[in-house]
C-alpha cells in the first residue's frame, strides 16, 4: 500500500497512523509491526507521536468512544446508535 501512495506523494511525507476500524477484529498485529512497514517503506509511523509540519503540531493517535462519559454507559450507548454511523 505504501509503494502505491509512495508513486504520487514522495514516502517521507507520509506520515501513517491507524483509525480504529484498523484494530477490529485485531486486523493489525501491533503498532510494532505496523511502525516496522512505516520504517522499512521510508514512511513515518505517527500513532500516539507528535509531528510537526511547517508551524503546525499533530497529536496523532486512534480516537475511542467513552459510552460512560456522560454518567451512564446504557444512555451513551443508546445516543451513539441513535446518532453515530459506527454504531447503527
Amino acid at each position: 500500500m505504501l509503494a502505491h501512495f509512495g508513486r504520487y506523494v514522495p514516502l517521507p511525507r507520509i506520515h501513517v497512523f491507524p483509525g480504529n476500524h484498523d484494530y477490529c477484529d485485531h486486523v493489525l498485529d501491533g503498532d510494532d509491526r505496523l511502525a516496522r512497514i512505516c520504517a522499512e517503506a521510508g514512511a513515518h509511523f505517527a500513532q500516539k507521536r507528535e509531528t510537526l509540519i511547517s508551524d503546525t503540531r499533530y497529536l496523532c493517535c486512534t480516537l475511542w468512544t467513552d459510552f460512560a462519559l456522560g454518567g451512564s454507559a446504557m444512555a451513551g450507548m443508546y445516543q451513539a446508535g441513535k446518532w453515530m454511523n459506527d454504531y447503527l
